[in-house]
């Protein structure tokens, strides 16, 4: 009986699966199935005359090198004309595959000819000087356990690494994904080399919901219940994100100048790009040890880094190392 009771579990389980995929291959369709386990708003950009956001409270993004668009402050209002979507391919375990993110990335209009992969395999050189194989897409997988409130939860980081001129330092972005005792995603910590603004953290709903319901409401200077002042935390939060219907890897939207993700959502939010050019594959390359006793996420991708010889700035070291837990009024279960 147990046996029969198992297999109806998988079934249902994968009926459920097909149902988001065929919102993915749509990317158009909304997902009638998520959850309105919380019915927050997310906070409401404030547009100005040439369509660009910024939100309120919040630093418009800067660096020295390039100028990322202010509406990286307010994802909901990030739209694609056309895109390439690149998903994990089939090496791993289904269940690592699933949980990988999709990865949509921006093409510019007027774009001709074959289109690129904007990130690729690391390719070790000659003096431990590392290049970037665009013809190959892939991520590095990370994962440990991590603390926050005084209970263990699961993280996965994922890195990929865009193609940079010879003389160029390598950029990078990186989601760290912590999901719930129940193995379902919650807060997606995101960084990238090409912008200088605070780290960026996607809560879902149900957190800000469970936030809300212990701390009260919004400090003064916050826009959500989950968030401290804006001047006093080194994260902001710029979007909440729907439950899905069961545990999946995001949909991360990639922008093209600069390369950077701008926007995070669930696979069963509604598309932000009009138009899909081509769907490919990315290797997704696990660099955990199968015994899990690799040390931290931040021991791991430094080692990993460091022995490719990456340089890791001061940005990316505290990100590696940053609590969440400190940075944000969390709930006491997640």
């Amino acid at each position: 009986m147990s046996g029969s009771c198992g297999d109806v579990g998988m079934h249902v389980r994968w009926r459920k699966r097909l149902a988001v995929l065929a919102v993915v291959i749509g990317l158009a369709v909304q997902c009638a199935g998520c959850k309105e386990k919380a019915k927050v708003k997310s906070p409401t950009p404030v547009s100005n005359e040439n369509s660009t956001v910024e939100s309120p409270g919040q630093p418009t993004p800067s660096t020295s090198n390039v100028t990322i668009p202010k509406h990286y402050n307010s994802p909901d209002l990030v739209r694609f004309a056309k895109g390439v979507l690149f998903k994990p391919s089939m090496e791993v375990a289904a269940d690592d595959v699933w949980m990988a993110p999709l990865i949509v990335s921006e093409v510019q209009d007027g774009s001709d000819g074959p289109i690129p992969a904007p990130f690729g395999t690391l390719i070790a050189g000659e003096a431990n000087q590392a290049r970037i194989d665009c013809a190959q897409p892939a991520v590095y997988s990370f994962t440990d356990m991590v603390e926050l409130g005084g209970s263990l939860y699961p993280r996965a980081a994922h890195l990929w690494f865009y193609e940079s001129s010879p003389s160029a330092t390598i950029a990078l972005s990186c989601v760290e994904v912590v999901s719930n005792e129940d193995a379902e995603p919650v807060l997606w910590h995101v960084f990238d080399s090409l912008r200088s603004d605070k780290d960026a953290v996607y809560v879902a709903k149900s957190v800000e919901q469970e936030a809300e319901r212990e701390h009260g409401a919004r400090l003064d200077g916050a826009a959500l219940s989950v968030e401290l002042p804006n001047n006093s935390s080194p994260v902001i939060v710029p979007r909440l994100l729907d439950d899905g219907p069961e545990p999946m890897g995001p949909m991360v939207y990639v922008a093209a100048e600069p390369h950077h993700v701008a926007a995070v959502a669930c696979r069963c939010m509604g598309s932000q790009v009009e138009e899909i050019l081509d769907a490919r594959f990315y290797r997704q390359i696990k660099l955990t040890g199968a015994d899990g006793d690799a040390g931290s996420i931040s021991q791991q991708v430094q080692v990993f880094l460091e022995s490719n010889g990456i340089p890791i700035d001061d940005r990316f070291r505290s990100y590696l190392s940053r609590d969440l837990g400190e940075c944000l009024r969390l709930p006491s279960s997640l």
